[in-house]
């Protein structure tokens, strides 16, 4: 916020001192028949013109500084939101993870049952699928995990420092 706290320092400044102007000038007129040379002094006296401008600067950089706020904010509510999205799913993955393990076992176990003519090839089949479909599930979500934690990284400038 350096720029917009010097911004305001100058304007607050500006208001209090007079800004005096300084000017040396030459002109020709007439086709260089007359040659005019002169110094200039500009010196403002404070008036309601100048105190409007200063308010008005002053304005301006209030709503930047509140607009770097906001940006400031939304950057770190979008970290606290993929920090939260990351937790979630990281559980969810290790629930998932153990559904898919159990389901598994119970999927071995399906075979010995068929070998021994206690289950059908359809029951069998069945089984395997389902114990697929969980590790599939599983190994997804593990691998939005994994998106959404190097995605933290990033924010952080671990992985690379853009700034």
């Amino acid at each position: 916020h350096y720029p917009l706290r010097r911004q305001r320092q100058m304007c607050i400044r500006d208001r209090r001192t007079p800004d005096p102007t300084l000017g040396i000038f030459t002109a020709t007129e007439r086709g260089g028949a007359e040659q005019v040379s002169g110094i200039s002094l500009s010196f403002p006296i404070a008036g309601p013109a100048r105190t409007a401008n200063a308010r008005m600067a002053i304005a301006e950089a209030q709503s930047l500084e509140a607009h770097a706020q906001q940006v400031e904010q939304s950057l770190a509510g979008g970290f606290d939101a993929l920090w939260a999205q990351m937790i979630h799913k990281r559980s969810a993955a290790e629930n998932l993870n153990q559904a898919a393990q159990k389901q598994l076992a119970a999927a071995e176990k399906s075979r010995k049952a068929f070998t021994l003519g206690e289950y059908t090839l359809t029951q069998t089949l069945q089984i395997n699928r389902t114990a697929s479909e969980y590790r599939h599930s599983a190994q997804t979500m593990q691998l939005e995990v994994v998106e959404l934690v190097a995605l933290l990284w990033l924010d952080l400038h671990e992985i690379w420092d853009l700034d």
